[in-house]
């Protein structure tokens, strides 16, 4: 059994779980808290050019 490393990103994006079978729950725990899908990524935004900036 094996999963790429296109759809372990995948999975790690849209939320989804990793099978139990791919790797030790706590390494699963700290790719999906190092990795987190993007509806619970925030995001920057730069202002320059403004006085103050």
């Amino acid at each position: 059994l094996t999963i790429s490393g296109t759809e372990l990103r995948s999975r790690l994006q849209q939320g989804r779980e990793l099978p139990r079978w791919f790797t030790f729950r706590e390494v699963a725990r700290e790719l999906r808290r190092t990795y987190p899908p993007r509806y619970r990524q925030g995001f920057t935004v730069f202002f320059s050019g403004l006085s103050g900036s």
